[in-house]
């Protein structure tokens, strides 16, 4: 059994959407859950948050910060505790499990909701109705299967007949740092062959670090089942390596590039941006948000610390634009 520790009620809303975060093993990850978590609750307060965390990831969070999770749940060891440490990747291809919600939103936690033009409100009301979507990198099919591609998690011909796909498959790579699902039959199907793939992979996988992906599991199963996304092109995430990947896109500028000043570098690398428009012409506005980030981090109680005020700031930094609503 694993223990569950309601916060503030945590009732799902009128559409039945909840979001869903995981921090294990580091209270590293529970300080990136805690500022996603503010940065959604700022634009929407009435959002039902779930975060899946063990307690070495909850002891940097004071009492005060913890009460921004209307929910929180400690995972069965079994889903990710390994020999090698903890596998967030492996407790990932269990979301449909333990979401309590109709509509389910998972975020990875090293992210942050912000955007100057939209609320959370429209990127719920964009995917109302949608059954299941996930970030798409790429859309593979037949034809690149003896290609000298770079799908990042394995051989593509490979998994063509590993998997027996029909000529006619796409092989959807997914990023899963976005992951929208409802409960239904379809879904549990499909989230139930995501952890039959992960569990045991008919093909050479490349790992992430000791571990294996979980998006190739989700890939996989996708173009097995043929359970499309809602939207192929929806792209709410940007990533803080978004121009390395796709250079022509952003000019091959990356942040790197951009600021000299290591202290921005390595938190742009740690994050992603879930609802930013565009890559920022500059770098300052993650200084900004280190600052947040560190004092979230050190100072027991601060939970206020992140307020509309800041958030106007950053996005003042990000825009130009002076007068933004809250």
């Amino acid at each position: 059994m694993t223990r569950t520790d309601t916060g503030q009620g945590g009732e799902s809303r009128g559409d039945g959407l909840g979001i869903l975060l995981i921090a294990v093993e580091r209270p590293f990850y529970g300080c990136l859950a805690y500022n996603m978590a503010l940065s959604l609750k700022l634009d929407d307060p009435d959002l039902p948050i779930l975060l899946l965390a063990d307690d070495a990831a909850l002891s940097g969070l004071s009492p005060r910060q913890l009460g921004v999770f209307d929910r929180r749940q400690v995972p069965d060891p079994a889903h990710y505790v390994t020999e090698r440490g903890a596998n967030p990747y492996r407790l990932k291809t269990r979301m449909y499990d333990y979401s309590p919600f109709r509509t389910t939103l998972y975020l990875d936690a090293d992210g942050l909701f912000f955007n100057a033009y939209r609320s959370f409100r429209d990127l719920r009301d964009e995917l109302a109705g949608c059954r299941f979507q996930v970030q798409e990198e790429f859309r593979y099919d037949q034809r690149y299967r003896r290609r000298p591609v770079q799908y990042p998690w394995a051989d593509l011909d490979e998994l063509w007949s590993a998997y027996e796909l029909p000529p006619e498959a796409t092989y959807v790579d997914y990023n899963s740092s976005f992951v929208w699902f409802t409960r239904d039959a379809a879904n549990e199907r499909f989230f139930a062959m995501v952890k039959e793939v992960y569990e045991e992979p008919r093909v050479r996988v490349h790992d992430v670090g000791s571990f294996l992906p979980d998006e190739l599991a989700l890939s996989v199963a996708s173009a097995v089942l043929g359970h499309a996304t809602c939207r192929p092109d929806y792209r709410p995430i940007y990533l803080q390596n978004y121009s390395e990947r796709h250079p022509r896109r952003e000019g091959g500028r990356t942040f790197d590039e951009l600021t000299s000043d290591r202290e921005v570098q390595d938190v742009v690398r740690n994050h992603h941006f879930l609802g930013l428009p565009a890559i920022p012409p500059t770098a300052s506005v993650m200084a900004l948000y280190n600052h947040l980030a560190k004092r979230n981090a050190q100072e027991a109680g601060d939970a206020e610390a992140f307020t509309y005020d800041w958030r106007k700031k950053l996005v003042t930094a990000v825009t130009g634009v002076a007068d933004v609503g809250g």
